[in-house]
């Protein structure tokens, strides 16, 4: 073959550079991201190690192994839950007299959860005072407790953390009466605590009771002779709409009667009011003081109100709903007003940091500690990685970090104002 001509040679050159002009170069990576900022970053955002790495790499940014990773990850739990743990002391020392407490907890997973989180948060200060964390399971540290028993045992340790801070104050525990929480708290006298439950658990608790208690009297009742009681459920609709009058009549005595003798007396007296008969009756328009909410009744009559007719003439239907009220008593007697809302509200924080369909098996505990930080202080994020991760952030960045943080939480105060619930 003869050799190419430069004029050829020329040409070709010139249609590889046209080539390689058309296929852009690719950029280099950005630096490798800081070994404490990428484990901040996984905590504050509920993420694994995998889940940061992919959402770097992304961005073009290389990360750290996952053996560097992990072992940075041992030194920074400890400084997130030593700051946390830190900030609800502080917290716990300024609690005052006749304070309300409320309590609950949380689990990693629905059922058979192998961590679950106990919270005390204080109704005058709007912060939490203290939370416990309970394991179980190969890396747990309580081995022994199981996932039921887990809030018992967080409620125990929580008490005794910060009983000399509650201790003789009258202080008053508000929780949802779904655990053992009562005994213990009868169990600590020496605290001189003492306990609610919270209304909106306490109301689905009446409504369990009155319908698995009619539904169980309305199976005595059924008789295939009688078309109007051949079933259950014809002998259910008997007390169908009495059981929302008990209801309602249970959630108005709890918010609007305080002095506990007189909304027993109310309570109890229901019977002998649904049938029409009103000498003893206390009636809202009664009370002194008495806030009106809701729109007026529509008709003339204001004294009228709903009559249960099946139970007018029946003896048996009254001493039914008599021995219901009875047995209902002390549930009535114990609620209170104050609500474990801030409790459940921690909840749903925590599982954005604890995913409940992940698996975090030593860094549990931070996760918690994070979403308490947050309830605690609005601008804990950009605190937090200030103290953890110093000098591995831009200070442009940081400012406009706690700039959002600001904004956030001027909005969320706003939400809270009654001109903006209006």
């Amino acid at each position: 073959m003869a050799p190419k001509t430069r004029q050829v040679k020329h040409c070709q050159q010139i249609a590889k550079d046209r080539h390689a002009a058309k296929v852009p170069v690719s950029p280099q990576p950005n630096p490798k991201m800081d070994t404490r900022l990428m484990v901040m970053n996984g905590l504050l955002t509920g993420s694994s190690y995998e889940g940061v790495k992919k959402q770097a790499e992304m961005m073009n940014t290389p990360t750290p192994s996952k053996r560097t990773f992990f072992t940075c990850q041992k030194q920074v739990l400890k400084e997130v839950i030593s700051t946390v743990k830190e900030d609800c002391n502080k917290n716990a020392a300024k609690i005052k007299e006749k304070s309300n407490i409320s309590v609950d907890g949380q689990w990693n997973h629905k059922r058979h959860g192998s961590y679950s989180t106990v919270s005390f948060f204080d109704q005058k200060q709007k912060k939490i005072v203290d939370y416990e964390s309970i394991s179980n399971g190969n890396y747990g540290q309580n081995q022994d407790v199981k996932s039921s028993n887990m809030e018992t045992v967080g409620i125990e340790q929580g008490l005794n953390n910060i009983g000399s801070n509650i201790a003789n104050k009258n202080i008053n525990i508000s929780h949802d009466h779904d655990n053992k929480t009562s005994n213990i708290i009868k169990k600590h006298k020496e605290l001189g605590l003492t306990e609610t439950f919270d209304p909106g658990h306490a109301s689905q608790e009446i409504k369990r009771n009155a319908n698995k208690y009619f539904t169980k009297y309305s199976r005595t009742l059924k008789d295939k002779k009688n078309p109007e009681k051949s079933t259950y459920i014809k002998c259910f609709a008997i007390f169908e709409k009495l059981i929302a009058k008990i209801i309602a009549w249970f959630q108005f005595l709890i918010f609007n009667v305080l002095d506990i003798n007189q909304r027993e007396r109310m309570w109890k007296n229901l019977t002998k009011h649904v049938i029409g008969e009103h000498k003893n009756c206390t009636h809202p328009s009664d009370l002194v003081g008495l806030r009106k909410v809701g729109r007026p009744k529509k008709f003339a009559d204001k004294d009228s109100y709903w009559e249960w007719e099946q139970g007018k003439n029946n003896e048996e239907y009254q001493k039914v709903l008599d021995k219901f009220l009875d047995k209902n008593t002390p549930l009535l007697r114990q609620t209170g007003i104050v609500r474990t809302q801030d409790n459940e509200s921690l909840n749903s924080m925590i599982c954005r940091t604890i995913p409940k369909n992940k698996v975090f098996h030593t860094s549990n505990e931070a996760r918690a500690a994070i979403a308490i930080g947050r309830k605690n202080d609005p601008r804990f994020d950009s605190n937090i990685l200030n103290k953890v991760c110093l000098g591995t952030i831009a200070s442009p960045l940081l400012q406009q970090m706690k700039h959002d943080e600001e904004i956030k939480h001027l909005e969320k105060e706003k939400r809270k104002r009654p001109l903006f619930k209006k």
